[in-house]
Formats: C-alpha cells, sequence, structure tokens
C-alpha cells in the first residue's frame, strides 16, 4: 500500500497484506458514558453491581468494542482508501471482554477484493487484542471502493 496522501483504489491493494492500526486507550469513563448512552446494563454502567456480576468488573458493551476499532480502522485505514460506503459484517466474535484500563491493538488484513465496474468490493479481517495478547474482537467485513479511474 502506498504511504502518500492520494487515496487507494482497490488496484493499488493486494490480498493478504496486513497492517497496524495503532491502539486505543479504554478509560471508566467512557465506559460507564457509551453504556449509559447505548448498552444500560449494569455490566457497562453500574460498578458495583458488574463486581459481583459473571465477569467481576465492568466491562465494556459488544458495540462499545465494535466502535472503539472502527476509530482506529478509521484515522489508519479507511481514510485511506476511495472508500465509497460500508457494505456489511459478515461476521464477527467478542472472544474476551474489554475493560476500563485496557489498551487494544487492532490489526487488518486484506482478505478479498471484487472487481466490478467502477468499483470494488474489499473484504478485510481484523483482529483487536488487547495488552494481554487477549483477542477481544475477530471481524470481517466488506466495503465498496473505487476502481482507479481510467485515465
Amino acid at each position: 500500500m502506498s504511504n502518500n496522501n492520494c487515496p487507494l483504489y482497490a488496484e493499488d491493494l493486494e490480498v493478504g497484506t496486513r497492517r497496524h492500526l495503532g491502539t486505543y486507550e479504554v478509560s471508566e469513563e467512557e465506559v460507564l458514558e457509551f453504556g449509559r448512552r447505548w448498552d444500560d446494563l449494569p455490566i457497562h454502567t453500574c460498578p458495583s453491581e458488574a463486581a459481583s456480576g459473571q465477569f467481576g468488573g465492568l466491562i465494556a458493551s459488544g458495540v462499545h468494542t465494535m466502535a472503539m476499532n472502527q476509530s482506529v480502522m478509521s484515522r489508519h485505514f479507511i481514510s485511506r482508501l476511495a472508500i465509497i460506503a460500508g457494505k456489511g459484517i459478515r461476521e464477527m466474535t467478542l472472544d474476551h471482554p474489554v475493560r476500563p484500563g485496557d489498551t487494544l491493538s487492532s490489526d487488518v488484513e486484506i482478505v478479498s477484493i471484487e472487481l466490478r465496474d467502477g468499483r470494488a468490493d474489499l473484504t478485510t479481517r481484523v483482529s483487536m487484542v488487547n495488552q494481554e495478547g487477549q483477542q477481544v474482537l475477530d471481524m470481517t467485513g466488506v466495503s465498496v471502493i473505487r476502481r482507479r479511474p481510467q485515465s
């Protein structure tokens, strides 16, 4: 993949390419705020109740985990693409909970590029792990990107 500021078209990408996307620091304040707004369950919103629950403490919601990953993806990968839109998620697992204080690290791999007229379906697999190397998110998604314009 190119390192300049020009958008990356389907023809600029290669199946099998992997890229480290960076890290994300998870704060308790963010977990509580997101939970209260979008997933109002005690495991996401009430430290005292969460402490006696199945996970032994406050955890981020799965949707929040996806949003944290999207933040890293948007800044370090998607913003570089000649993106048209997201198309969907093919599969996703949340193998370990995300906790306040975690440092999450994301990597992306290009799985396939299906060329069409003027556009392509780009399938990527994202893996997000915590500071202990435990996988917290494994997701395969599809985006629609532009093909290089004909001269």
